[in-house]
């Protein structure tokens, strides 16, 4: 039971100093900081031992009334009590972490009505803290402190589990020099990825978060860490970090060039093969990446030899991307080449979702008996689905233009003319637009009822509202429709179907972006696309890229294919002898593919930079 010192307080988020935890082992001292689902506090244990002590409050969610910590409303029940699981969970996996690396977890337990940790005080300095005093830290130093980081990492990694917030700020440096990594509050279990609570717990931060942490369910492995890890020691030896990954997305998908700046050549001082391995571990595809720790040690070792993909590379037009010379095979001349250049700006990563029209809605309805804005209209009961589930992977990024050879072991595709079966078979399960929207947002309640809340933007999000929407937006309205979460933002985008011939719409909102603002009139342009579901389960997604040019890519694959992967573009089909061009193709592909009873589909696709040619089973 909490004893507050001052019971006449209100404190909105943080306790106050003097308040006691457990029956009175602990008493915070101060507040040290705080982030979207935790606060951090120094504090003091029953032996007068300083202690750090983090609490469980995702602030989307929940509020604090006198010290106790509870859902905003009760939509918020399930999931706040989720959560609260999740973060005592990962507290109890990180307390056997026992590392001189790692700041180690005394305890775990539950007070206010939410859960805590005690985390070991280490004494010293933040790395961010560390850089900003000292301007030249010695290249040895450096590479010093980097070998005891990616060590801790490595025995991180070993125990099943991913950090997922490696930063500046959450790197210690002790009094002896060397670095402790903290801050496990993002931490989780490498194969608990279908953890719904745990989804929520996304960290991005700017300049370090690779690419795959923008897109909620996307893929995270080791080389995730790894890319933030490289980020961080970017910014020790340049004094800033590198461009977001966003950032360097949107720029391939603009102006085909990654504006990445390698630091191999660019700094006097460290060994080439020291920034080389920095410039591999930043590489945007996760393949590119290192994998593992011991795989970067031995690049560190020059046991291995280190190369990077992340230099600037131009991008030709989609529709040159692909040649596959079949003259040359066929008469036994040498293997073709073909470039590859796949960045497609509409599936850059990010917070998107892509919905269809069609379906069972999944929202709850907006509370707005007391509506105090200008009058809108509820949104009608138009229904969608959302393309992605929580058992099947969603599309994640564009491909890096490289040179690729196929593989000698991959099968050529057959050029032989297909004799129509003797009955046809419809293998298109459905088809419609669908929304790419930028930005994710949770249910709030406001004093008019319960809207929407921005929580993560992505950073290609419309250069004209990037002043307005941002992290604690609220939403009201959307084409003149109430919404209280993403489900009901899109179906309230498709109300209107007005699309332009580069796939994009314009939506109105009406938005508040600080707390005692008005409510204002914005406009936001948002691009749109097609999604084909086959009876089969498997699921492209069909974007514009421009000048009525369009790009293919898979994205849902149910576990029973193995032939796909989520973010495979379909480069064309061989038995159907359909040209792959146009919003259209994938559908009229496999429609005269069940015309012609066939039951496979013989495709070429671009996976991490190489052609390939798969066959796809149609029958479910």
């Amino acid at each position: 039971m909490v004893q507050p010192v001052h019971t006449s307080q209100q404190f909105q988020d943080e306790l106050a100093p003097g308040t006691q935890l457990l029956s009175g082992q602990y008493t915070i001292i101060r507040f040290l900081n705080s982030g979207g689902f935790g606060i951090t506090y120094l504090a003091k244990d029953s032996l007068e031992r300083t202690v750090v002590i983090k609490e469980c409050f995702p602030e989307a969610i929940c509020r604090r009334s006198e010290t106790a910590v509870r859902p905003r409303s009760q939509s918020h029940v399930s999931s706040y009590e989720a959560l609260v699981r999740s973060f005592e969970k990962e507290a109890r996996n990180q307390s056997k972490l026992a590392h001189p690396n790692i700041a180690g977890v005394h305890q775990v337990f539950r007070d206010n009505e939410t859960a805590y940790m005690a985390i070991d005080f280490i004494e010293g300095q933040d790395l961010l803290d560390t850089i900003e005093e000292r301007d030249n830290i010695p290249p040895d130093e450096v590479e010093k402190m980097l070998r005891q980081t990616l060590e801790a990492v490595g025995f991180i990694h070993s125990n099943g589990m991913l950090h997922r917030d490696i930063s500046p700020d959450n790197i210690l440096i002790n009094k002896k020099g060397e670095p402790v990594v903290i801050d496990f509050g993002a931490a989780r279990e490498s194969e608990a990825k279908s953890d719904r609570a745990m989804s929520m717990l996304r960290v991005v931060k700017e300049g370090y978060s690779p690419q795959e942490f923008y897109l909620q369910g996307g893929e995270q492995d080791q080389s995730s860490d790894l890319y933030a890890l490289a980020a961080t020691f970017y910014h020790v030896i340049k004094g800033n970090a590198p461009d977001d990954s966003q950032a360097r997305l949107a720029g391939l998908a603009q102006n085909g060039a990654d504006t990445y700046k390698p630091l191999e050549g660019a700094i006097e001082g460290y060994r080439p093969s020291f920034l080389r391995s920095l410039d591999r571990a930043l590489s945007i595809p996760p393949a590119d990446r290192f994998q593992s720790v011991q795989e970067w040690l031995d690049a560190l070792n020059e046991k291995m030899p280190v190369e990077t993909k992340v230099v600037p590379t131009d991008v030709k037009e989609v529709s040159d991307t692909v040649e596959v010379n079949k003259k040359s095979e066929r008469s036994g001349g040498s293997k073709p080449v073909a470039l590859v250049a796949l960045v497609v700006a509409a599936v850059i990563g990010g917070v998107g979702f892509f919905v269809m029209q069609g379906g069972t809605p999944d929202s709850t309805e907006a509370d707005v008996a007391n509506i105090t804005t200008p009058a809108v209209a509820p949104l009608a009961e138009e229904s969608a689905v959302a393309v992605e589930t929580p058992d099947q992977e969603t599309a994640t990024v564009a491909d890096a233009a490289v040179e690729i050879e196929p593989a000698a072991e991959e099968v050529a595709v057959s050029e032989t003319a297909v004799t129509p079966a003797a009955s046809a078979t419809n293998w298109i399960g459905w088809s419609g637009q669908a929304v790419d929207l930028p930005f994710a947002t949770v249910t709030t309640a406001q004093p008019q009822g319960s809207f929407s809340m921005v929580t993560l933007v992505r950073s290609d999000l419309d250069q004209n509202a990037t002043d307005w929407l941002k992290s604690g937006t609220i939403i009201y309205s959307v084409n003149g429709h109430l919404v209280v979460d993403d489900a009901s933002i899109i179906r309230a985008i498709q109300s209107k179907s007005d699309v332009s011939s580069t796939g994009e719409k314009l939506v109105e909102m009406r938005v508040k972006t600080a707390t005692d603002g008005p409510v204002v009139e914005q406009n936001l342009t948002v691009r749109t696309g097609k999604v084909t579901e086959l009876t089969n389960g498997v699921q492209f997604m069909t974007v514009s890229i421009g000048d009525d040019k369009w790009i293919t890519k898979v994205s849902r694959s149910p576990s029973a294919i193995s032939s796909l992967r989520v973010g495979d573009v379909v480069v064309s089909e061989a038995a159907s002898k359909i040209p792959f061009e146009g919003q259209n193709a994938i559908k009229k592909t496999f429609e005269a593919l069940g015309e012609n009873g066939e039951e496979t589909a013989q495709l070429t696709i671009a996976r991490n930079g190489e052609l390939k040619a798969v066959e796809l089973p149609l029958a479910p």
